[in-house]
């Protein structure tokens, strides 16, 4: 099981479930002030403060997770990863995990979702991650994908940590403003009143006590400070 780190604000909800200073009733609503609206929550832009904040670790997911303790690398939707020479790494996936979509999550959408990474049909800002290597992903069997750097990189894994793995049906040529992933929330709505996500009941992993989550952006620290003193906001 890959170790959350992060808590509200790079944060993730599913930490908040394993972090003794934050306790919840089960099925709680929290609402978290933020100081930008983001342009779009894609899940190819999960390393831009404003976008990660919602998006990764909460409804898009990685390969592989870093320690942030050691920064060892985890599993996380990869179970297992083994260099198998000239550039090439192949990756076990995990079994038993979907989409919120209800699409499977296998080799093919792995390979998809690095090929939309790699393309210059969308500004994928993740992709500056790994500037000047090109990455060719190929399925080798339902859980199982090669991914081939050009250069050969050794810290291939530690870069599966920084691609999310988003929907197979994820637009190639446009970014998202409703991304869908694997991960412990789901999107469900971008309007006035914020971004809303709802728990994911099928996630793969541990259920996290949050049942409603909504982002309101408040450009104002005051006001956002002001907010969760008088209980408008819970972060």
């Amino acid at each position: 099981m890959p170790i959350r780190s992060h808590i509200l604000g790079g944060l993730t909800f599913a930490m908040m479930t394993a972090t003794a200073s934050f306790a919840f009733a089960q099925g709680a609503d929290v609402k978290i002030a933020v100081p930008v609206e983001p342009a779009n929550i894609d899940g190819c832009n999960t390393t831009v403060n404003g976008i990660n904040t919602i998006v990764k670790e909460n409804i898009v997911e990685t390969l592989t997770v870093l320690d942030p303790n050691d920064s060892k690398v985890l599993p996380r939707l990869a179970t297992k990863w083994e260099d198998q020479g000239n550039g090439t790494w192949r990756i076990s996936l995990r079994e038993g995990v979907s989409f919120h979509d209800g699409k499977p999550f296998n080799a093919d959408a792995v390979v998809k979702a690095i090929t939309r990474m790699q393309s210059t049909g969308v500004t994928c800002l993740d992709r500056t991650k790994i500037a000047n290597v090109k990455l060719t992903a190929t399925a080798i069997d339902h859980k199982t994908v090669d991914i081939h750097a050009d250069p050969a990189q050794v810290l291939m894994p530690v870069f599966l940590s920084f691609m999310g793995i988003t929907g197979p049906d994820t637009s190639p040529t446009e970014l998202s403003r409703a991304p869908v992933g694997t991960g412990p929330f789901q999107f469900v709505s971008w309007d006035g009143d914020g971004v809303k996500l709802k728990r994911n009941d099928n996630y793969w992993g541990k259920k996290p006590e949050v049942e409603n989550a909504t982002y309101v952006f408040r450009g104002e620290s005051a006001l956002r400070a002001a907010m969760v003193k008088t209980g408008e906001a819970d972060f």
